[in-house]
């Protein structure tokens, strides 16, 4: 299922407000390093998809607005149907110039901006003349006359390449000019142009390294900085499918990219809090909390998915879209209806990461313990299993399993542990344990829980 999310307020006045992942330190600390730069330069910031990168892009460009920058935001993945990225890029500076403050500097700015427009054209890519077109029937037996026309018709097209490449180093000179002309006019107060380009990682590969390619030959002026938000192994897949799966990829970027930024691991359980708070729950959860055995259940769901989300290590995306499929399956369970929120969230994960072990489950062909060390062994640590988390978990499994399996005896195995002489006291705590919690599950909800939610799952699977 393919959810919508919400997406993140980012307002002009505060652009951090709902910065859910506390990344207001980068952008201080990249505002810094940018305000001191004088020559041009192409920063990347790197970061794997889902990590929240777009968003902090997007606010990082609004904070710079507000500490007196000229900055504008370009989504590179929205134009990349254009033939020549150059043109892209010129156009953006023309549309973002409303939003920069010139004053009375704003007609001649826009003056030398159609210089530097007018100078570029030599630059954007043009058809291919018709002569390469017609040479290309080269390869068939055709009449020697037609040969010789093609003969001379590629000659002319040769003599042709050579004057523009004379031209096209004149044009070069005349285009820097122009747009250092504009970019002193436009920043009166010595601040760098900071141009944000994102989801370059996202376009075909050859817009990729035309953007690249503009960014770092073209518009290598003075006071002018990129700021690329990429994945760079993302960026290295589509280097490759131009160059070949021998190319140096980090060699080959180099060329390109004076600084890397890395951005910090985001604080989970921070951005798992405020992605609930986005779906607005509050007022589901508090018309439960009247019934008996609900109040800790909003609660419950946070620190159940902090757990686990924490173990897995999965992607920004991935967890926004879990929540989002918690948020359905609440959305479709009455505010009296038992929600279960430990065992929910383990299943909605379990049915994401591993639809098998999601199928044994549900339908009773797996014990509670091999289940359970089956979606251990997807985590990064062996903690997990001994949290309070997972032995609630654990112990909803056991009784579903008895109710799905009536020979099944859940309380005979861990009476056994107890009781044996081969057993150590944390393990026979921990049996004891289970056995108290199996006991008062089993009294209060005397029915299979697991298929009682299957079918809310189920069911918020078919919205779109």
């Amino acid at each position: 299922m393919n959810i919508k999310l919400s997406p993140v307020k980012i307002t002009k006045e505060n652009p951090f407000q709902n910065d859910a992942l506390n990344r207001l330190e980068s952008a201080e600390i990249l505002t810094q390093f940018v305000s001191s730069l004088d020559q041009p330069y192409v920063i990347v910031i790197d970061s794997p998809w889902g990590t929240g990168k777009t968003t902090f892009l997007k606010m990082w460009q609004l904070y710079l607005k507000e500490k007196g920058f000229n900055s504008l935001y370009f989504n590179a993945w929205e134009t990349d149907f254009k033939d020549d990225a150059l043109v892209a890029l010129i156009k953006e500076i023309e549309i973002n110039l409303d939003s920069f403050e010139l004053g009375d500097r704003n007609s001649e700015i826009r003056k030398i901006l159609q210089k530097v427009k007018k100078s570029s054209y030599v630059f954007v890519k043009k058809a291919l003349p018709t002569a390469v077109k017609i040479a290309t029937y080269g390869a068939l037996d055709i009449e020697k006359t037609v040969e010789n026309t093609i003969a001379d018709t590629t000659e002319k097209f040769i003599e042709e390449q050579f004057e523009e490449y004379e031209k096209t180093k004149e044009s070069l000179s005349s285009f820097k000019k122009n747009l250092q002309e504009f970019i002193k006019k436009l920043n009166p107060e010595d601040k760098p142009l900071i141009f944000v380009i994102d989801e370059l990682d996202r376009c075909r590969p050859d817009y990729a390294v035309q953007v690249l390619e503009r960014a770092k030959h073209l518009f290598s002026i003075d006071k002018i900085v990129f700021v690329l938000g990429i994945d760079k192994e993302q960026v290295g897949h589509s280097l490759k499918t131009i160059y070949g799966e021998g190319m140096n990829v980090d060699g080959y970027l180099n060329r390109f990219i004076d600084y890397d930024y890395h951005l910090p691991e985001p604080d989970i359980k921070t951005f798992v809090e405020h992605t609930i708070e986005r779906h607005k729950l509050d007022d589901f959860f508090t018309n439960r909390e009247r019934y008996n055995g609900f109040s800790n259940d909003n609660n419950l769901i946070k620190r159940t998915l902090v757990e686990i989300f924490t173990e897995l290590n999965l992607s920004l995306r991935i967890v926004e879209q879990l929540i989002s499929q918690i948020v359905i399956v609440i959305n479709v369970t009455k505010e009296n209806q038992h929600l279960y929120p430990n065992l929910l969230c383990f299943l909605i994960i379990v049915r994401k990461i591993n639809p098998a072990l999601y199928k044994q489950i549900t339908n009773s062909e797996i014990s509670p313990d091999d289940a359970f060390q089956s979606f251990q062994n997807t985590l990064k640590t062996k903690s997990f299993a001994s949290t309070h988390f997972a032995k609630v978990i654990k112990a909803y499994m056991e009784v579903s399993m008895m109710y799905a399996n009536r020979e099944y005896e859940p309380l005979k195995k861990y009476n056994e542990i107890v009781s044996s002489d081969k057993t150590n006291e944390i393990e026979k705590r921990s049996a004891k344990f289970m056995i108290d919690l199996i006991g008062k599950i089993e009294f209060d909800h005397s029915f299979n829980i697991i298929e009682y939610l299957v079918k809310k799952i189920e069911i918020s699977y078919q919205f779109e």
